[in-house]
């Protein structure tokens, strides 16, 4: 065994509660505060100050925010953080203000106005113009939101129903090779030369959903087995494993926290097994925020409380042999990472995590959390003194399933009650299920 993996235990967890507690309800309040927002749409980020009183937002959101603060609401109630009374008000708040947006093929472009539910058409940070497209995976991620939050809460079926059935996924599949474009351009109607196929990045979801789509869950997960970036790599353990993107820990982890497959299949189980102890071990090394390279004495793999004005985009880290694409392997780790690894290698992160909070005071902040990186070089050992709602969001996923024995699975067998033994099914994975 690589790991120690276990089911919920109460005399381990009586060892560590006060600080799951902690982390429970500070990344609740962090998640939030990112949704007093007039349409009740979760902000993208927000950037801290000096002073922590002191915070700046994005005002911009996407589908997948949106998708997961349903999640959230769901399991805030479960953990007893709010009431379901509050929980539905939020829940309505967000129906309402998608309700009233232009939605093409039934679909959220990928950045909105959290002020007025409009597309952002100007990026607040750069000032440069944003592309309006819309993005199959984003869009993957506010479908699985709605239907969670059907099985929650079935007084919205009858309002989340038309929403479902309006989105039209069909122009965002390529037919010819069985697999996702990653967007496609409102503008011109042009498709992203790429494709989704890889089986072990958050995109795969793609393929796990298609079936409510009106596609073929089973025809995509048999195109993603034959694709070359899907082939299983040897690491520096010699075990091999199935490459996510970039080889990232958040990319491999963050389906996990939703479809029971994962688990109950002994190759995906193992290659999550081999990912996550591999990660935890460099550090949960995985996105964060990067800053111009232009910066002078700036690593280009962090950003610093200096530069809280600006926005930088996304870079993948990961272990060498665990990617796909080019990434960098250095001291930069992402505590939300993680949290996400927590039901699964629970010592493991508990210690990561415990770890960086000795050892970086800054990266934690009472009644917010984690915040999104760190870089632990001993001539760096600079903190991210910003949150990022997707990584907030699905962290809080995870403490939740590690707090309920995985109980969103349960509400996503409900809506897939097909998927799990389409997922453990040897031939839709390409590994060996004996490599451990």
């Amino acid at each position: 065994m690589l790991g120690s993996e276990h089911n919920c235990s109460e005399s381990e967890d009586a060892l560590v509660n006060p600080r799951i507690k902690q982390w429970k309800e500070d990344t609740w309040n962090s998640i939030a505060t990112m949704t007093q927002t007039p349409t009740g749409l979760p902000d993208d980020r927000i950037d801290f100050g000096r002073n922590s009183l002191t915070l700046k937002y994005s005002g911009c959101t996407s589908p997948t925010n949106i998708g997961l603060l349903l999640d959230d609401y769901v399991a805030a109630v479960d953990l007893g953080i709010i009431s379901e009374e509050i929980a539905c008000k939020g829940i309505a708040q967000i129906i309402a203000s998608v309700q009233s947006m232009k939605r093409p093929m039934g679909m959220l472009p990928n950045k909105i106005s959290v002020v007025t539910g409009e597309p952002v058409l100007v990026d607040p940070y750069s000032g440069c113009d944003v592309p309006q497209i819309i993005s199959s995976v984003e869009m993957g991620w506010f479908l699985l939101g709605l239907e969670i939050t059907k099985q929650a809460f079935p007084q919205f079926e009858s309002q989340i129903n038309p929403l479902i059935s309006e989105m039209n996924f069909k122009p965002l599949f390529d037919e010819s090779t069985g697999l996702f474009f990653g967007h496609i351009c409102l503008e011109t109607g042009e498709k992203s030369p790429h494709h989704y196929d890889l089986q072990n990045s958050e995109t795969r979801i793609l393929a796990y959903l298609a079936d409510i789509m009106g596609l073929s869950s089973k025809e995509c997960l048999s195109k993603l087995v034959g694709r070359p970036a899907c082939a299983p790599r040897t690491n520096n353990n010699g075990l091999d494993v199935v490459p996510s993107c970039g080889g990232t820990m958040f990319e491999a982890a963050w389906p996990m926290q939703f479809f029971r497959g994962e688990l109950t299949s002994p190759p995906r189980r193992n290659n999550h097994f081999i990912y996550m102890q591999r990660q935890l071990m460099y550090g949960g090394v995985d996105c964060c925020v990067n800053p111009s390279l232009e910066e002078a004495d700036l690593d280009p793999r962090h950003r610093s409380t200096e530069d809280s004005e600006a926005q930088y985009p996304y870079e993948l880290f990961g272990i060498p042999e665990l990617g796909v694409f080019p990434y960098h392997l250095n001291g930069v780790r992402n505590p939300q990472a993680s949290l996400l690894a927590l039901p699964l290698l629970f010592n493991e992160a508990v210690n990561n995590l415990t770890w960086l909070q000795i050892n970086f005071p800054a990266i934690y902040k009472e009644d917010f959390g984690f915040m999104d990186a760190v870089d632990i070089r001993k001539k760096k050992r600079r903190v991210a003194i910003t949150q990022i709602f997707p990584t907030q969001a699905a962290a809080f996923l995870g403490i939740f399933n590690r707090l309920t024995n995985w109980k969103m699975h349960d509400y996503v067998d409900a809506v897939q009650p097909q998927l799990t033994s389409l997922l453990e099914n040897p031939a839709f994975f390409y590994c060996d299920p004996d490599g451990i």
